[in-house]
C-alpha cells in the first residue's frame, strides 16, 4: 500500500503538466488570418493554434465598419522592470464598438500604423478584388 502512496504525487503533478499543455497548446495562435469577402459583406477570422487545429469566426459585416483604428494595453511592470505598453488592431463599428481583429498585439507603433494604412487600402478602395486575406505580419 505504500508504493501505490509514493505514485500518487507523481500522477496529480502529470496530470497538471498535460492539462497545461493542452490549454496552452489550443489557446495561443501561431497563425491569424483576415479573409473579407465584398459580395458576403463579411469579414472574417481565420485561426491556426499552436496543434495546428484551425477554426474560422464570423467577425463583423463590412457595412458596420466605420473606420480601424487600435486600443492599447498598459502591461505594467515591477520592481525590476519597467512596464511597456501593447497595441491591438481593432474595427470601430458605426455604432461605436471597437471589435479586436488578432489576438496577438503589435509592441512597435510604427508597425501598427503601417498595418493600420495597409487594411484600409485593402478594405475602402473599390479596385481592388472581392476577396482580399489579411496576415497580422504584412
Amino acid at each position: 500500500m505504500s508504493e501505490k502512496k509514493n505514485y500518487i504525487p507523481l500522477i496529480i503533478i502529470s496530470l497538471f503538466v498535460i492539462i497545461v499543455i493542452l490549454v496552452g497548446g489550443l489557446t495561443n495562435y501561431k497563425d491569424e488570418t483576415l479573409t473579407c469577402n465584398r459580395t458576403a459583406n463579411i469579414c472574417k477570422i481565420n485561426k491556426t493554434n499552436l496543434f495546428n487545429m484551425t477554426c474560422e469566426k464570423n467577425l463583423i459585416k463590412i457595412s458596420e465598419i466605420n473606420d480601424i483604428t487600435y486600443y492599447t494595453q498598459k502591461v505594467k511592470g515591477n520592481r525590476y522592470g519597467k512596464g511597456y505598453r501593447e497595441y491591438f488592431l481593432a474595427f470601430n463599428t458605426k455604432g461605436n464598438e471597437q471589435i479586436k481583429i488578432f489576438s496577438k498585439s503589435y509592441y512597435d507603433k510604427k508597425e501598427l500604423t503601417d498595418a493600420i494604412h495597409s487594411l484600409k487600402s485593402k478594405l475602402f478602395t473599390k479596385g481592388n478584388n472581392e476577396t482580399f486575406d489579411f496576415k497580422r505580419d504584412e
